[in-house]
């Protein structure tokens, strides 16, 4: 017997996902994802051949999902249907994930909706347009929950047989980054939280990526200093120190990502990030 797929709403002002079969009336059908997109930027130069490559983003693409909604009667039907509206049509996204694919979420909006009513006026089929705006998936839950292979992982998502660490007490040490798209602190969830003693100058080093963050303020373990990295903004107990770092950041690639901290004893170290999934 072929089980069931299912579809779990996430809203932006609650930490419980929500079956949508939990919906009176509803049941949900399937849901068909577009392909990933790519747009690229070419140059042309006079007396130049052809054009020069550049940045390339991914655009957003729509997620279709469909449903059923059957009542007793045309009144039930015509509760239900509004019921259904007013629990996906919100003004702010919401993170949608499927049982197919469960150890992966899409932050989306609702688009179009496209209703095939019966004659009776008992029950429809209703086609509902979510638009994944980012242009890719996510992780289900962060690196710093538990990883393995349940309701919230997969096989798929880059996680292999190994013993994944996010927190470390070396100032020489590997992140390992599932996804298939670079964690970007410019646009994506990446906060690196640092406690230890410093001495001169903080340096963290991504040796993969070339990047290099710089701290121009002591820290001490004792006092209890806590550095915060959170996407761009760096903080020191709380207050932000932008103007006393080099203005760099630190991003993951996909796959292994070698750090190195210099400048710094008894180190504590935490990376908290999406993996994200075209």
């Amino acid at each position: 017997m072929t089980i069931q797929s299912k579809m779990y709403v996430l809203k932006t002002d609650s930490d419980e996902e929500i079956d949508v079969d939990s919906l009176a009336c509803v049941t949900f059908l399937q849901s068909v994802r577009d392909a990933p997109q790519l747009s690229t930027t070419f140059y042309e130069f006079s007396g130049a051949d052809g054009a020069v490559e550049g940045d390339s983003v991914f655009k957003s693409k729509s997620v279709t999902c469909n449903f059923l909604i059957q009542a007793a009667n045309v009144n039930d039907y015509k509760l239900a249907e509004q019921a259904f509206y007013d629990f996906f049509y919100e003004r702010k996204s919401y993170y949608v994930r499927f049982s197919r694919m469960p150890g992966i979420r899409y932050k989306v909006i609702p688009a179009a909706a496209d209703i095939q009513l019966s004659d009776n006026g008992k029950w429809s089929k209703i086609t509902l347009e979510l638009n994944n705006f980012s242009g890719y998936g996510e992780s289900a839950t962060s690196s710093l929950n538990p990883q393995f292979i349940d309701d919230n992982y997969q096989f798929g998502e880059g996680l292999l047989a190994d013993n994944y660490r996010y927190i470390h007490k070396k100032n020489r040490f590997s992140i390992y980054n599932p996804g298939s798209v670079t964690v970007d602190p410019r646009r994506n969830f990446l906060t690196i939280t640092v406690m230890g003693d410093t001495r001169d100058n903080l340096v963290i080093d991504n040796q993969t990526t070339l990047e290099r963050f710089e701290c121009y303020r002591e820290m001490n373990l004792d006092s209890k200093d806590i550095l915060t990295i959170n996407q761009t903004t760096p903080k020191l107990n709380g207050v932000a120190i932008g103007i006393d770092t080099n203005g760099g950041l630190i991003s993951l690639a996909p796959g292994w990502n070698d750090l190195m901290f210099n400048n710094i004893s008894r180190t504590y170290v935490t990376f908290d990030f999406y993996s994200l999934y075209t």
